[in-house]
């Protein structure tokens, strides 16, 4: 078992959003890209010209909310790269560098396992509440010449209270091939490729009534149509790139009640690219 949640990121298109970096921000890729969930419409840097480069977004959700929960994933920078990120309530002011909420700064990411994959980056802690979030990602030479981010996901996620409300095992990974593969007429295999398109399966058991409540809200509002984020191990070491599954859920296989106040969940979610 292990310390497994699911975000609800909250939508970026009722925030505002706005983005600096060095050399500026190339116009055919605006910061107002990430309201989008497909993680290839991006926000991405004008190639730099001297290193360190760096890119920064704020997003101002125009009151407080509730963050414990941050993901800038969809990102082509390499190792040596960090991030930070502020937050900073509304009675402050204005976003801040310094006080009162730094939430991250640190490395950015873990690098992933499969080439050509880009890297995620997560941070899931202690709840605050504030009007503005900025992240910095900052890489420290010029390879890559630009920076881009696919997803920047923030919210309150759920997460069962004990381990025991978490994962089984039973949790799965799967990969739907897209390409097309045909028979030719002297015996070879042709395969025009595709994309190898991942998926997950989750199996939660001992869920409270009162968390699945939450839970069946949270899964109400998505439907099949809306993005989330499932984190398998938030505090992983290794690996934690392709333990990070960002899509829409499949289906649900079951929601039944196992005890007088204990509950069961599968669902399955087909992660995007």
């Amino acid at each position: 078992m292990s310390l497994g949640f699911i975000l609800r990121p909250y939508s970026l298109a009722a925030a505002t959003l706005s983005a600096g970096a060095i050399n500026g921000i190339a116009g055919a890729f605006p910061v107002s890209s990430l309201a989008d969930p497909q993680p290839k419409v991006v926000v991405r840097s004008n190639a730099a010209g001297a290193a360190p480069h760096q890119l920064s977004v704020t997003v101002d959700f125009g009151a407080d909310v509730t963050i414990d929960t941050v993901a800038a994933m969809f990102c082509n920078v390499g190792s040596g790269s960090t991030w930070t990120v502020y937050a900073t309530p509304a009675a402050v002011g204005a976003p801040s560098d310094t006080a009162p909420y730094q939430l991250v700064g640190t490395g950015f990411g873990q690098a992933p396992a499969v080439p050509g994959r880009l890297r995620h980056a997560l941070w899931a802690g202690v709840a605050v509440s504030a009007r503005w979030l900025r992240v910095y990602i900052t890489q420290p030479n010029l390879t890559p010449a630009f920076i881009s981010l696919g997803q920047l996901l923030v919210g309150a996620r759920w997460e069962p209270a004990t381990l025991f409300g978490n994962f089984e095992l039973g949790a799965a990974r799967s990969i739907d091939d897209r390409s097309v593969k045909r028979s030719l007429p002297g015996g070879e295999t042709h395969a025009e490729r595709g994309a190898r398109v991942p998926g997950f399966s989750a199996v939660w058991s001992n869920i409270s009534h009162a968390e699945m409540r939450v839970l069946w809200a949270i899964l109400a509002d998505l439907g099949e149509s809306a993005p989330l984020l499932i984190v398998e191990d938030p505090t992983a070491t290794a690996g934690q790139n392709e333990a990070m599954h960002y899509g829409m859920i499949e289906r649900i296989e079951t929601i039944e009640r196992t005890q007088a106040d204990k509950n069961r969940l599968e669902l399955s979610i087909r992660e995007m690219l």
